[in-house]
């Protein structure tokens, strides 16, 4: 079984308020005409949070749709570390 994934990669700050709709827009085109099943979103900033949000709202009307959370890097705390 194949998986086509779509990351997401932008910056942590965004300006227009359009922009969660457009990238919603744009990732069911990817689910319907790519066959789209993944999709890897970061942690970081606004952009991070608005295609998460969208990707969140998509999975509602397909529900076989991923979402996975991409951590590029890790940190004491991730690594349970205590300081």
């Amino acid at each position: 079984m194949n998986t086509t994934i779509c990351c997401f990669a932008g910056h942590s700050d965004m300006n227009g308020s359009d922009a969660k709709e457009k990238i919603k827009n744009i990732a069911e085109r990817l689910i319907t005409e790519k066959n789209v099943t993944e999709f890897w979103v970061g942690n970081y900033g606004g952009f991070d949070a608005c295609a998460a949000s969208a990707v969140r709202e998509l999975k509602l009307k397909y529900p076989d749709v991923k979402l996975i959370l991409v951590i590029p890097y890790f940190t004491k705390k991730i690594e349970g570390c205590r300081d």
